[in-house]
This record gives C-alpha cells, structure tokens and sequence, in this order.
C-alpha cells in the first residue's frame, strides 16, 4: 500500500513537472513569435520614417 501511494505521488509529480513545462514552453514560443513581430514592424516603421524625413 504505501509502495502504491509513492508511485502514485511520484507519477503526479511529473505529470506536473510535464504540464508546467509544456505551458512555460508555449508561453516563452509566444512571446518570442510576438517579439520577432513587434521587431518587424518597429524596424519597418523606422525605415518608412527615415525614408520620408529624407524625402522632404
């Protein structure tokens, strides 16, 4: 019985550890996705605004 409780205790664990992981994992994919976008278009707004100020 108590063989059983620690297994049991051990396999919640890690399915913790797993989900923890996985949800960390598809946070940190989503705020980089959002970065690179926000990157993207900070550094075309730029251009576009160099570009126009040169223009005048």
């Amino acid at each position: 019985m108590m063989v059983q409780l620690v297994l049991f205790v051990e396999l919640k664990q890690r399915l913790l550890v797993s989900l923890l992981t996985s949800i960390f994992h598809r946070i940190l994919t989503t705020t980089t996705f959002i970065g690179v976008h926000v990157l993207i278009w900070g550094l075309t707004g730029l251009v576009v605004l160099v570009s126009s100020c040169r223009l005048e």
